[in-house]
């Protein structure tokens, strides 16, 4: 939330991003079912631009960039979550982490209802939640636009006048070549200000008979090519 004193500060904002191991809950929490993101969008997507940029787990950049945001140690932060069971554990992982830089992390669990009607109206500092069925990148528009801030999608509220332009043009360009360009700053600028932590892409699995031919995953990774192939048949 960047309305937060100390998460309107970037150089914080980034020292949460290298300090977060996400190789490590891959592993661990989700069985290697996941690749690490670096973008809203996955690196199937054509719009996806993987010249951003990272933040590889690396605790000693973490901490130079908490001692230089000039923020006193500890920092203390509350994270939201809800009471469903992975994202608990994850969220337990995540305050772990983050305490070897100085960062105490005060986890709050809610059941859905209550957790969501916070974040929708940005009654939190941190929180994690996914996005599903991103397959246009003008998801950025709703989440990062100005305009969109609560009770818009913008529930962090992130605004620069500068990335407000680029959506802005996106939304109106044909062209798939120069909206990729377009896209391709958006993002990082977006990797830059780090408003979010990009976490993972889940990986997604489909076992089949031999006998089913020409069957390729939907982009949104739902079961819509299942119900597509039936109904050809």
């Amino acid at each position: 939330n960047l309305k937060d004193p100390i998460l309107k500060n970037q150089k914080i904002r980034q020292a949460i991003a290298h300090a977060i191991n996400r190789e490590e809950i891959i592993k661990h929490l989700l069985q290697n079912m996941a690749v690490p993101a670096n973008s809203l969008l996955s690196t199937q997507n054509w719009y996806h631009e993987d010249n951003t940029k990272k933040y590889s787990y690396d605790i000693t950049k973490a901490k130079a960039l908490v001692n230089a945001s000039g923020i006193p140690l500890p920092v203390r932060l509350t994270y939201k979550t809800s009471t469903d069971i992975q994202a608990v554990n994850i969220a337990r992982l995540i305050s772990d982490q983050l305490k070897q830089i100085g960062i105490m992390v005060e986890l709050r669990t809610h059941e859905w209802g209550t957790f969501f009607s916070d974040i929708q109206s940005g009654n939190f500092q941190l929180c994690s939640l996914r996005w599903t069925g991103i397959t246009d990148p003008d998801i950025y528009y709703d989440v990062f636009h100005s305009s969109q801030i609560p009770p818009g999608k913008n529930r962090g509220y992130y605004m620069n006048p500068k990335l407000d332009r680029l959506l802005e043009e996106g939304r109106i360009t044909l062209d798939p070549d120069k909206r990729k360009k377009i896209y391709s700053h958006v993002q990082k600028t977006i990797a830059e200000d780090a408003p979010y932590v990009h976490l993972w892409h889940f990986t997604n699995v489909a076992l089949y008979t031999p006998r089913l031919k020409g069957f390729t995953f939907h982009p949104q990774a739902n079961f819509l090519p299942f119900m597509e192939f039936y109904k050809t048949e």
